[in-house]
């Protein structure tokens, strides 16, 4: 190809390059520049954001777990005293504590308990038995000796008489007054011997009871049955005349007390009141 038709090929290209209408403005592709760099900028910072938050919200939970937990140690444990009220046993601050709790209140509280007294028990007291085949229900009141030390129910028409004392006892006799019978026939009596008078149960029941009723006649029955419930000796004495004596001996803190009862041989069962009354009086005596 010549030179002169290279010339001319260019300058029909370049009529052709000025002549054409632009696609993409100078103004487009700049805004369009602008606008990439932007979003790039926006991919850069968008996961840092998120990291910031994610970290802000961690630490948010971390925080709020910690403080709830030492609101939780510092609230009143309900279990444990207050600071404002409790003292530590001995402490130098408070003049008022017993080094010894214990020793000298429990003792007073022991010395301060009440006794029961042989008159504090009900006015009366009701029995029931079986007479003649029929049931039977007895009131009995309550009798107290303060004297001799003690008490126990009998029946209201029953008369005492206190006035049988010696050197070493003392002696309430306690008559039925039935009417069927002489009041001796039917007839209780209690004496005490007290402890300083040195008194022994074997004493009083062989040396002096054994040969008292031995020498009035008295032969005692040794297969019949003890009707009355704790009692430290008991025996059962009948005369030829048809009495029988029930004997017994209860000790109390050193005293005994010697019980000799009295009656009819044909009332020594329960069909018989006085005999449900003498047992009554024997079972529920009370010492002082």
């Amino acid at each position: 190809m010549d030179s002169n038709h290279f010339d001319q090929k260019m300058k029909e290209l370049k009529e052709k390059y000025n002549t054409a209408s632009p696609t993409t403005s100078a103004q487009e592709i700049f805004q369009g520049v602008q606008l990439e760099k932007k979003r790039k900028r926006k991919l850069v910072y968008w996961p840092v954001y998120a990291a910031v938050v994610s970290l802000l919200f961690v630490g948010g939970i971390l925080m709020g777990s910690f403080l709830m937990s030492d609101n939780n140690l510092t609230q009143d444990d309900p279990t444990l005293p207050d600071d404002s009220t409790s003292h530590v046993p001995g402490d130098v601050e408070d003049p008022e504590e017993d080094p010894h709790p214990g020793d000298i209140d429990d003792l007073d509280e022991e010395v301060d308990q009440p006794v029961e007294r042989i008159y504090d028990r009900p006015e009366t007291i009701n029995h029931e038995f079986v007479q003649e085949g029929m049931d039977e229900e007895y009131e009995y009141v309550l009798y107290v000796n303060e004297d001799m030390r003690f008490s126990s129910y009998i029946e209201e028409q029953f008369e005492v008489e206190e006035s049988a004392t010696s050197d070493d006892s003392e002696t309430v006799h306690i008559y039925s007054m039935y009417g069927a019978v002489e009041r001796e026939e039917a007839s209780i009596s209690v004496t005490r011997y007290p402890s300083e008078n040195e008194r022994s149960l074997d004493e009083l029941e062989e040396l002096h009871h054994k040969e008292e009723k031995e020498g009035q006649g008295y032969t005692e029955i040794l297969d019949r049955e003890n009707p009355f419930e704790e009692v430290d000796r008991h025996s059962v004495w009948s005369h030829p005349e048809g009495e029988i004596t029930f004997y017994a001996l209860k000790v109390h803190e050193g005293d005994i007390y010697e019980i000799n009862v009295n009656m009819p041989g044909h009332w020594t069962n329960s069909e018989f009141r006085y005999f449900e009354s003498v047992k009554v009086f024997v079972n529920e005596l009370m010492f002082e």
